[in-house]
């Protein structure tokens, strides 16, 4: 033991039990559980790895982290986003390639390590039963799964949090460098991963300044003294760290952000993503409201239940802390700036609502084994089996729903195979989604930017057309200039050009689509 520990530990009283806390023991059974859970997550998360196509957001990471790391950092700068993730597929790009299924892989595997954590971080505050419950339902979520196959840093994001929370509990319950360390380690690499990671702090900070009776006096071998201090220069470590970037965040507040949900519309629509499988729900609606109360009901239960048990206290106030503290600063923060919380934002908190299901569930068990005691797995079946029955559709749903973005792919494919060596390729845009069909365009005719999307500059550039020329135009315009706008450009495009396939799954954005002129009327669609 260094001298370091030594110290730490002498200042700190053990339990009443004299001695501290033995690490968390893994017998068999929990090894088998890790077991299955690993392979039913991975199985979920590589499944059809690609096969749906990169999104505009996905490329757009893929081509920032092909640069150099000092370019990399520039560009990252520009998605409104801390550089983490970005530098993480940075190395697997310059390892492995940037195709699909490389650039896809990192985040399916952290989604993986996300379960497997749960299930430590949960049979940490509760016991094997909770542990194994939540962590299946987090695998089979398909929020989460979604988010484990896209490259986004939302996958890390969730896994980091989790990390966090699971060093910072067993530091304050045993103490030692090792667990001081590895809490202030992943919290850094949480922040540097999404801005709403900060909310994790208040989180452990509000935790850590609890009473000791609701902390668990008789569990938690830490005093107050002893504790603040050494958190303090936890969360000083954290936020000196932090500060470098500092600078990059301030000039990202004043970036437009897109449009989307605020204040209790923006936490009602992260609860309706998380608990939609079990009721078939597709998008967020106010309707969801009353759906979601049976949900709410027994997660309600679970805490009355477990609140009752002196040995569950502390955890559960943790517990609820994470659930909740995040929601309450996202609900005043996007009321007082109007930026927006989109439900992927809120995903570090997936694991905790799952977990709070989870007690709802195992309360409702446990109070049937009590008056059937015999029947205890009867009743796991009786709520179990109707759940199984709700998710399976959701999973097959998720697998099978069309693609409802620029599919890049499909268009590349097909120029590829029909583009003569005589004929002229245009791209109506801006550079910011012209490099984004680079990405899967591998022909050998050139792409010609042409910045045209008014419907004036559009008719002009038509008009000066001598030659067969196919024209990919995205669907952004809509939210850049408006419907009004953009549906005049629709109008010229349509009753100038021949479409040759829309390639983006919906009615509203009926512009997106590649086009050609009259002159390649050779091709036979």
């Amino acid at each position: 033991m260094s001298r370091t520990s030594a110290r730490f530990r002498s200042k700190t009283p053990p339990p009443s039990g004299g001695v501290h806390p033995a690490p968390l023991s893994l017998t068999r059974r929990d090894w088998w559980c890790l077991g299955i859970l690993g392979g039913i997550a991975g199985a979920l998360r590589f499944y059809r790895l690609t096969e749906k196509p990169l999104w505009f957001d996905e490329i757009g990471q893929v081509l920032v982290a092909q640069k150099g790391l000092i370019d990399m950092l520039r560009g990252v700068a520009g998605h409104l986003s801390p550089p983490l993730d970005y530098a993480v597929l940075h190395y697997v790009i310059a390892l492995f390639g940037s195709e699909e299924w490389v650039v896809r892989t990192p985040a399916a595997l952290f989604g993986v390590l996300l379960v497997l954590s749960l299930y430590l971080l949960t049979r940490s505050l509760f016991d094997r039963e909770i542990a194994f419950v939540s962590s299946i339902l987090v695998s089979v979520s398909d929020f989460h799964i979604y988010y484990s196959q896209e490259v986004r840093m939302y996958s890390l994001f969730a896994l980091l949090t989790v990390l966090s929370i699971f060093f910072f509990f067993h530091f304050l319950k045993r103490g030692g460098t090792t667990y001081f360390l590895l809490w202030v380690f992943s919290t850094i690499c949480l922040t540097y991963t999404h801005y709403f990671g900060l909310l994790v702090l208040p989180v452990q900070f509000l935790y850590l300044m609890a009473p000791r009776a609701q902390r668990g006096q008789s569990v938690d071998p830490w005093r107050s003294v002893s504790a603040a201090k050494w958190c303090a220069s936890g969360f000083l470590i954290v936020s000196l760290t932090f500060v470098p970037w500092t600078p990059v965040v301030l000039k990202q507040a004043g970036a437009k952000w897109i449009n989307g949900p605020y204040g209790l519309e923006a936490n009602w629509a992260f609860l309706s993503e998380t608990f939609r499988p079990f009721f078939w729900l597709s998008d967020f609606d106010t309707s969801h409201t009353i759906v979601l109360l049976p949900i709410l009901g027994i997660i309600l239960l679970g805490i009355l239940f477990f609140g009752r048990q002196k040995e569950h206290r502390s955890t559960l106030y943790l517990l609820l802390l994470w659930a909740l503290v995040p929601l309450g600063i996202s609900f005043v923060a996007t009321i007082l700036y109007r930026s927006n919380a989109t439900p992927r934002n809120f995903i570090f908190l997936l694991p905790a609502y799952m977990v709070l299901l989870t007690l709802g569930i195992v309360a409702l068990r446990r109070m049937v084994a009590l008056r059937f005691k015999r029947n205890g797995g009867l009743a796991y079946g009786l709520f179990l089996l109707p759940a199984s029955l709700l998710v399976l559709p959701a999973l097959v749903t998720y697998y099978q729903a069309p693609t409802k973005v620029n599919d890049w792919r499909e268009t590349a494919a097909y120029l590829e195979q029909h583009v003569h060596s005589l004929d002229a390729i245009a791209f109506l845009g801006d550079t910011s989604h012209f490099d984004h069909i680079q990405y899967y365009y591998n022909g050998d005719k050139e792409i010609i930017l042409e910045s045209h999307l008014r419907r004036e500059s559009v008719e002009e550039y038509i008009g000066s057309i001598n030659k067969c020329t196919w024209i990919f135009v995205p669907e952004y315009g809509y939210t850049k200039f408006g419907k009004e706008e953009m549906e005049d450009v629709s109008r010229v495009l349509h009753e100038n050009l021949s479409v040759v396939k829309n390639v983006y799954d919906d009615n509203e954005k009926d512009i997106s689509g590649l086009y050609h002129t009259k002159e390649c009327a050779r091709v036979d669609h």
